[in-house]
């Protein structure tokens, strides 16, 4: 019994250490598969950041070798015109549509038409009815107030006559009236003379008759003698309403000069016409449709229609670091790459010169944190950038031309060394 006891006590302290043993050996081999996973993952990580430090980047910020004294950036194709925006008033609705995404458009190529634009022909229409009709009745009226003006200015001309031609013939009657007069006076005398000496030879009826006559030619010379008297005042009245009616007649041929109703309503034809040309969408420029926001039957938000761009020329602008733009200057050749082209000028590690050829165009003055963001997992994103223009150089075949048109496509820019640089990275400074 007692060694059936020890035997079993001591087998169980031998299968304990064997189990100890066999866990130790296990974790032994964790640990060492941990560490190979390790190194193989320091060794992926330093080979990515080899590889893209020899010029495949791909983040918002740019690189400076300091052997080489090329400058990598990453950039965006963009039209050199920009993008062009076509767009209507919010609420109204896009009635069709001429061209698809794609198109290449004209200057003053129709694209489109709005649903106000049948309304707008008509208000234009209307317009310019209601202005005929005013300038015909203006035109009428101002034929009629040159009519009076002329028959006032000839009512002055007729009291002007009448005051210097009749006031002579007035006071000529005033005299032939005073000598009748005087002479009819003289005759009554006699008669009465002679009836006081005969009646029989001058009788009551002839001496009566007599003053009758003398009484009327009295009463005519009288009636003369106060028109005489009254005849200048009388004259110079009549000139100065003569005057006055002319003057009114010469102030409603100048009011009737006054266009101001009719520039109200040219104005409003204006607008109308501006509004109508609006409703009609016409191509500001030569380019290509690219793309289309708003479709025929839709009402216009506050998005655009429709965005275009000449796509015949080309620039990338390019985010350089703030440190590498001394180091820029205006003309330096520059080459674009990118996978996303077509071969041949898609991007190969081994052929640095391979892709889109450029040169620098502008260099910006602002210093800026970076709009483009790095799609490298080890580049860091805490310097700030310049953005650079570089123009595309245009290629001769298609493939170049459809590489070249990939908007806001981003890509890697490799901008060239100046050739009179020394190695040390000192330049001799270009100017534009």
């Amino acid at each position: 019994m007692s060694r059936n006891l020890g035997g079993g006590v001591g087998g169980r302290a031998s299968f304990a250490e064997s189990l100890v043993g066999h866990v130790r050996m296990k974790a032994l081999g964790y640990v060492l598969s941990l560490l190979v996973v390790v190194a193989a993952a320091i060794v992926g990580c330093l080979y990515v950041q080899k590889t893209w430090s020899s010029g495949s980047i791909e983040g918002s910020h740019a690189l400076f070798n300091d052997q080489e004294l090329d400058i990598y950036a990453i950039g965006r194709l963009r039209p050199a015109g920009g993008v062009l925006t076509i767009a209507a008033k919010p609420g109204e609705r896009l009635e069709s549509l001429s061209v698809v995404e794609g198109d290449r458009v004209g200057q003053g190529q129709p694209l489109g038409t709005l649903a106000s634009s049948d309304l707008l022909k008509q208000r234009v229409e209307l317009l310019q009815a209601q202005l005929s009709a005013a300038k015909r009745k203006q035109d009428a009226e101002r034929e009629f107030a040159q009519a009076r003006l002329a028959i006032a200015s000839l009512g002055i001309k007729r009291a002007e006559a009448t005051r210097d031609q009749e006031l002579p013939i007035k006071k000529e009657q005033v005299k032939l009236l005073a000598a009748n007069y005087a002479m009819q006076e003289s005759r009554l005398v006699r008669l009465g003379a002679m009836h006081d000496e005969n009646p029989e030879f001058v009788n009551q009826a002839e001496l009566q008759q007599q003053v009758m006559l003398t009484e009327k030619v009295r009463v005519s010379f009288e009636d003369a003698k106060l028109a005489l008297e009254l005849a200048p005042a009388m004259a110079d009245r009549a000139v100065a309403e003569a005057e006055a009616n002319e003057t009114l007649a010469t102030t409603a041929v100048k009011s009737l000069q006054d266009d101001t109703a009719l520039d109200a309503l040219k104005a409003q034809i204006n607008v109308a016409q501006q509004e109508l040309k609006m409703s009609r969408l016409r191509s500001p420029t030569a380019g290509t449709v690219l793309r289309i926001f708003t479709n025929p039957g839709e009402f216009v938000t506050q998005q655009p229609i429709l965005q275009m761009a000449d796509l015949d020329d080309m620039v990338c602008v390019a985010e350089v670091y703030e440190s590498a733009v001394k180091n820029l200057s205006v003309g330096q050749e520059v080459v674009i790459t990118s996978p996303a082209f077509i071969d041949p000028y898609n991007f190969q590690p081994k052929e640095k010169d391979r892709g889109l050829q450029g040169e620098v165009l502008r260099i910006g003055k602002i210093v800026t944190e970076p709009g483009l963001k790095e799609l490298s997992p080890l580049a860091t994103g805490s310097k700030h950038v310049v953005q650079v223009v570089v123009k595309i150089i245009n290629g001769d075949d298609d493939a170049y031309r459809l590489s070249s048109q990939l908007v806001d496509l981003q890509v890697r820019v490799r901008i060239k060394k100046n050739k009179d640089e020394n190695p040390a990275g000192s330049s001799k400074p270009r100017t534009e």
